[in-house]
């Protein structure tokens, strides 16, 4: 949008503004560790960048306001907060409340939303990979790459500890959610809502198709809803998980970000750990 835009977008919404900064990440995370930030904070970005400016705030005792600027922006959906900027930003212009939400962890490392083993970071570094290539070209590309991700040869064996219970199983896909999502039978972006964001559990999918028509089906439920009933996705509820395959690395995307992790890989629920300043009668449970 450029700053100009911006500055008019916030001054029109008659938000009292005392500083604004445009940063990149890395360089949003240094400001707000070197330099205390204010009590009315608001943080514009993607969910990766939301959850890097949490894993600072969260230590600081500090809430904060978000405004969805990235792709997908699922914390924003979760809690109603309105897609378009504009809207985004004079949600806040009238009441607010400060609410404490979940959060979750892999070995160490803060998420809020997801975290995805398999066709999740493997898709997400081939979108990155390629970012820069024409829409029309990459689409059909990235979606030809996910349909043979899910592929069985593409399966890997995982040994899980969910809280006093072993499974073993090979699966394409796991996810790994921060709290779990509700069921939806509409075409929309709720098809990956949450039921609530203060719940105490994490939820675990499998996806493990067994053909073509079986890929194709998952991906279009996904998109239309109903995808949780889906006879190729396993579902299992935990406050804690352990996740160990044959390697000693494993790629985890979390809350799209991809990095390597140390296996086994160890996830935890906090509850109610997050500090988050949302406009009034935002869905928060």
């Amino acid at each position: 949008m450029g700053e100009d835009a911006l500055k008019a977008v916030l001054n029109k919404s008659g938000i009292k503004i005392e500083a604004l900064y445009i940063l990149p990440p890395e360089k949003l995370f240094k400001k707000l560790k070197t330099e205390t930030p204010g009590r009315n904070i608001l943080i514009g970005g993607g969910d990766g960048t939301i959850t890097g400016a949490a894993s600072i705030l969260s230590e600081l005792n500090i809430a904060f306001g978000i405004l969805p600027l990235g792709t997908m922006n699922l914390l924003a959906k979760d809690l109603d907060i309105p897609a378009q900027f504009n809207e985004a930003v004079c949600s806040y212009t009238g009441d607010t409340d400060n609410i404490e939400i979940d959060a979750t962890y892999a070995n160490g490392h803060l998420f809020l939303c997801s975290a995805g083993i398999g066709t999740l970071p493997d898709s997400s570094n081939f979108r990155e990979d390629n970012r820069f290539q024409n829409q029309a070209i990459l689409m059909p590309r990235l979606l030809l790459y996910v349909l043979n991700r899910m592929d069985p040869k593409c399966r890997k064996k995982y040994h899980l500890k969910l809280d006093d219970q072993n499974l073993q199983f090979k699966s394409a896909s796991l996810v790994i959610s921060n709290n779990q999502y509700a069921s939806s039978d509409e075409w929309s972006s709720s098809s990956l809502k949450r039921t609530g964001l203060q719940e105490g559990l994490m939820a675990l999918y499998s996806a493990a198709p067994s053909n073509f028509l079986d890929k194709c089906r998952i991906l279009l439920k996904l998109g239309f809803g109903g995808w949780r009933k889906d006879p190729k996705i396993k579902e299992w509820l935990a406050k804690e998980i352990t996740v160990q395959c044959d390697n000693s690395h494993e790629q985890v995307s979390l809350d799209g970000e991809t990095q390597m992790l140390e296996t086994p890989i160890h996830f935890k629920i906090v509850p109610k750990h997050i500090k988050l300043i949302t406009p009034r009668g935002a869905s928060h449970v």
